[in-house]
Order: C-alpha cells, then sequence, then structure tokens
C-alpha cells in the first residue's frame, strides 16, 4: 500500500477574474461571497493587449496591484467573519487573549522564563480581568471604560502581595494599556486609543522616587525572610 501524502489545495475565498471589454482591453474583478451572497467589485485596473513588450510590463505591473488588493479583500473577510471587523471603530476580539499573545511573543524573544516584559503584560490582564471581566472586547475599550480603569486602579491590589497599587504602579500599567491599544490600532483591530482623550490631569501621575541604598545588614536580613513573591528570592543580592 503507497503511503503517498496526498495534499489538496485550499480553496481560495475570492477569485481573480476578467472581463473583455469592446475596445480589447479586459477589466480586472473580484468575485466573492459575503454573508452568503456573491458580489463583484471592479477593481478599474485593465489588462491590455500585449503587442509590445512595454505592454506585457504594464500588465504585469497591474496583475500585481489587483493581487495586492486581493490578497487585503481576504483578509478583511476573514476579519469580518471572526468579528474582528474595525469598520465601526473597534472590533469583537477578546482584549484579554490578544495581551496573551503579547506576551507569549514577548517571552519567547527574550528566551522564556519569567524575567521578562510579559510578566507586566500578563500582570495587566490580570488588573483587566479583575475591572471588566474574562469576555472583556475591544469593542468596550471607549473613554468612559479607560476612565473607569483609571479609577479602578486608584484602589486595585497587587495580585500576590495583595496591597493596594502604589502610584507608579498604577501609572505603568496605564501606560502599558496605552501602548496596548497603539499596538492594536496598528493591526487593525481597531481604530482609536481613549486614552488619547482623556486630559493628562485625569490621569495617574508617575512620582520621582528616592534611591536608598542597601547596607549589608539589610541585605542579610533579606535573606533570612520569607518572600511574599515565590519567585522574588532569587532575585535579591
Amino acid at each position: 500500500m503507497s503511503n503517498k501524502k496526498v495534499t489538496t489545495k485550499a480553496k481560495e475565498p475570492i477569485k481573480l477574474r476578467t472581463k473583455k471589454l469592446a475596445n480589447g482591453n479586459q477589466s480586472l474583478y473580484l468575485d466573492f461571497y459575503k454573508e452568503g451572497q456573491r458580489q463583484y467589485e471592479f477593481l478599474k485596473l485593465y489588462l491590455v493587449p500585449e503587442k509590445t513588450p512595454l505592454d506585457k510590463t504594464a500588465n504585469t505591473q497591474t496583475l500585481g496591484l489587483a493581487n495586492a488588493v486581493k490578497a487585503q479583500k481576504i483578509v478583511e473577510l476573514q476579519n469580518s467573519a471572526h468579528g474582528f471587523s474595525v469598520k465601526n471603530g473597534r472590533s469583537k476580539m477578546n482584549v484579554l487573549d490578544y495581551i496573551t499573545d503579547i506576551a507569549d511573543k514577548k517571552r519567547i524573544k527574550a528566551g522564556g522564563g519569567k524575567r521578562t516584559t510579559a510578566m507586566v503584560y500578563l500582570a495587566l490582564a490580570k488588573q483587566i480581568e479583575a475591572y471588566s471581566g474574562l469576555k472583556t472586547t475591544f469593542k468596550q475599550i471607549d473613554k468612559k471604560y479607560c476612565e473607569g480603569f483609571i479609577e479602578y486602579l486608584k484602589t486595585a491590589k497587587n495580585k500576590n502581595t495583595r496591597l493596594v497599587l502604589s502610584e507608579n504602579t498604577a501609572f505603568g500599567y496605564m501606560k502599558k494599556f496605552e501602548s496596548i491599544l497603539n499596538t492594536a490600532i496598528s493591526d487593525e483591530v481597531t481604530n482609536i486609543n481613549p486614552f488619547k482623550q482623556i486630559k493628562p490631569e485625569n490621569k495617574p501621575k508617575k512620582r520621582k522616587t528616592e534611591i536608598v541604598y542597601l547596607t549589608i545588614d539589610d541585605v542579610q536580613k533579606l535573606e533570612n525572610t520569607e518572600s511574599l513573591l515565590p519567585y522574588v528570592d532569587r532575585y535579591v543580592c
């Protein structure tokens, strides 16, 4: 019996087709189904009869452009099918899933482990979960949501120590959330960052902290003290 693997070509959701015109040119258009309805989108791009090398070059460039438009349209259709369309401003993509995906990429880039910026993203995700739940989507993220999150941070607690967040930690979470929304705009998951609509005086402030150096006695006391965080002991000294 043959064990030869049979591969099948995936069916394209959009086909690039041509329509012959009276002047001999061919009009390029897209043929696809959306919500069960067959649709056509004419690209206003045309192939000309190839009478010279220049005609052939022009047609190659036109086809390249048409295929680029087709590829973009495929992405739009797939996003729409999964509720990720941003035509109305914000998609239905889960915020926590999006942040976790970023954290995973950061961890891999840093070579794995917990001592990476990935931990900051995951800590933020926990705070967002506590504020608005596991099913939070980008569609919910508007100015009112962000103002509420800032208010929440004023009394939020560290998930490990159970202590109220410091002003600088609250500031850090807000800035990280802002950064994530900027990334989401680049990824076309949303088209707004509501934090930019909030006045600076209404946002958490970063406080200047005084640097205090530990003495040898202080370090020895730390070594003999059980930490509230399981992995902190490894980083002392």
